[in-house]
């Protein structure tokens, strides 16, 4: 372990061999005076967010914030998401580090900016590097993702790594510079700020539950999602949300917060359905209100989980998914919830005791309980608060158009449109735009007001793509039911399970045919009515195709 030496300070021990490893090798070449070292520390920023730090180091090329990711292998992604293969094949995909890096090094600059030591001083830029520290690992990463992405240094290679980046200012993305961008004065005012900004040692604990590692946090850091171990159980895990409201300087901010936390926990008090994260009694702690939820340390979100997996499911395991996560939302409608907000980055994805997929639906802070109007009468400042603030640009991209309008009531055409915004990114393997203005931008050059996916995947199935389009059309009156939504379903596993001798269409079957209710057709009887002709939405002709099975009696043929 490096020595606490004048020069390096460690705040804490490092709790993982291979981080220890990392922070070693920085610290074997570490030069003496005028470099300044901190590792293993976490600040609170103006915000109340808990910001962990694996690695800082000021000298005078700059200064450094530095997050260790140590996975071996080979790792690909972009600028959004990284997939780490390991040499037995195993993907893991994580959101790109290198975004949550770059938000620490703003709050910790905005930290140290309100220190005495830099009350007449400029203080320096700090700079976000990944050091990827895995020994021969094979770095695949788009061209424009690498920057600000170090390896290890080796002089055999002749490759540059993360100590000629801090040491030299050598690397991707960084820019060579002919002079010492950070004189001696400054070094001086940048240690006494650190110690004037309360570094604290790494170590966070809400009720019983001592927080591990960051999972997730909201853009603006409204709330941060932890995974927790018990304090007297390694293996009792759990995910921890803990909403920062107790720092913030706006009433109206503390009080929205704080509002958001109490309707997450009150709409998962009545709802108990296994395609739902559970929730346990709330808690508190110095930062805000916290929520403890039952947790599988194996989950990994859809978008996650698709940029793994995508390629070996096959459409039949894309629309079981689906159909987990519609059954889950017309649970959540039968007790008046509507959820506002599904998206991918919403739904975990874990396996079941047989190893099947199974989805756990979360994020319920946006919500709205329909029954008694309550929480359904948002402030304009809670209504922006929760659309612009709580979620990433990516997931905004399968809202409904009318759910970031000012003042709209709740309802459940909203979950129905991002229903099929998620079916568009299940059987695409594309999500429907990068954000909420490209979504819009394509919701009106479409003729249909809708998602074509057709437009993308020339050969999807009629069936999938009606769903698509009738459930992600722009307005809500032409939007199609949820009832219509899970009949549009049933039409695709219609065609999925149909045998080869099946005809598709009833109104096509002759005499000898079968359909596909296993029914054999003996004669024609005429013709279905007006209301369930070619042009009426398939949802209406299949319920008057099964009335009719259902009506015909046991010793006779239905006669279609």
């Amino acid at each position: 372990m490096p020595p606490n030496a004048k020069n390096w300070n460690a705040i804490s021990p490092s709790r993982f061999p291979w981080e220890q490893e990392a922070l070693d090798f920085v610290h074997e070449k570490f030069p003496a005076d005028p470099y300044l070292a901190w590792s293993n520390f976490e600040f609170i920023a103006a915000e109340g967010s808990i910001n962990e730090t694996d690695l800082l180091i000021a000298g005078p090329w700059g200064v450094f914030l530095v997050e260790i990711k140590s996975r071996p292998g080979r790792l690909i992604g972009d600028n959004g998401s990284w997939t780490w293969i390991g040499e037995d094949g195993r993907r893991r995909t994580d959101d790109n580090p290198l975004l949550l890096a770059n938000r620490k090094c703003k709050r910790l600059k905005d930290l140290l900016g309100r220190q005495a030591a830099f009350r007449n001083r400029n203080l320096p830029f700090i700079q976000a590097l990944v050091f990827c520290s895995a020994p021969g690992l094979d770095l695949q990463l788009a061209l424009d993702a690498r920057n600000f992405v170090c390896v290890r240094d080796s002089e055999e290679k002749s490759r540059p790594g993360i100590r000629a980046a801090i040491f030299h200012r050598q690397g991707p993305g960084l820019r060579p510079a002919t002079e010492r961008l950070v004189d001696g004065p400054t070094l001086k005012a940048f240690a006494q700020a650190m110690a004037q900004a309360g570094l604290r040692p790494l170590h966070r604990k809400v009720a019983d539950f001592v927080l591990d590692q960051l999972r997730y946090e909201s853009p603006t850091a409204v709330f941060q999602d932890w995974e927790a171990h018990h304090s007297t159980s390694e293996s009792v895990r759990r995910l921890v949300r803990l909403y920062l409201a107790s720092s913030r300087t706006a009433k109206e901010d503390r009080q929205a917060i704080t509002e958001a936390a109490k309707r997450e926990f009150h709409i998962l008090e009545k709802l108990n359905h296994p395609g739902i994260l559970k929730a346990n009694v709330p808690a508190e702690c110095e930062l805000g209100p916290a929520i403890v939820f039952d947790f599988d340390p194996s989950a990994q979100r859809l978008d996650h989980y698709m940029a793994e997996k995508g390629a070996q499911l096959d459409v039949t395991a894309r629309w079981q998914l689906l159909r987990q996560v519609a059954d889950a939302i017309r649970y959540a409608h039968d007790k008046d919830v509507v959820h506002r907000a599904l998206s991918p980055q919403s739904i975990f994805v874990l396996l079941d005791k047989r190893g099947q997929p199974r989805v756990q639906i979360y994020n319920w802070h946006t919500g709205s309980r329909l029954a008694d109007g309550s929480f359904s009468g948002l402030t304009n400042l809670t209504v922006s608060l929760h659309a612009a603030q709580l979620l990433e640009d990516p997931a905004r991209a399968f809202l409904a158009p009318e759910t970031l309008t000012s003042g709209e009531e709740p309802n459940e055409g909203m979950d129905v449109f991002s229903l099929g915004a998620i079916a568009y990114f299940l059987f695409s393997g594309q999500p429907p735009a990068r954000d909420a203005a490209e979504l819009e931008a394509k919701l009106k050059a479409s003729p249909s007001r809708s998602l074509e996916l057709r437009d993308i995947c020339d050969g999807v199935s009629e069936s999938i793509a009606t769903l698509v389009r009738e459930s992600t059309r722009a307005g809500v009156v032409e939007r199609c039911s949820l009832d219509d939504f899970l009949t549009y379903l049933d039409l695709i596993l219609d065609d999925l399970t149909r045998r080869e001798d099946e005809v598709a269409d009833p109104r096509e079957a002759d005499k000898g045919n079968c359909l596909s209710n296993g029914y054999h057709v003996e004669r024609r009887i005429g013709k279905p009515p007006e209301s369930v002709r070619p042009y009426a939405r398939p949802a209406e002709r299949l319920r008057w195709y099964r009335r009719m099975a259902r009506k015909a009696s046991p010793g006779n043929s239905p006669g279609l």
